[in-house]
């Protein structure tokens, strides 16, 4: 790619564990503390809960 080419991100499609809760004090948006693992790597991010949907969990064996 060169200067003036178009480009688009590739999606990234992060699934983890919500680490933690909470609301900002200015705005009473929630935030979730996500944490997952990539590349062998810990990785953790605040996420506004709108930016998340639910995973299904999967089925017992």
């Amino acid at each position: 790619m060169v200067k003036g080419d178009k480009a688009r991100v590739r999606p990234v499609i992060v699934e983890g564990e919500i680490i933690r809760v909470k609301f900002d004090e200015e705005t009473g948006a929630k935030l979730v503390l996500l944490g997952w693992n990539d590349a062998g790597e810990a990785h953790e991010r605040w996420f506004s809960e709108a930016e998340l949907e639910p995973v299904a969990a999967a089925p017992a064996v």
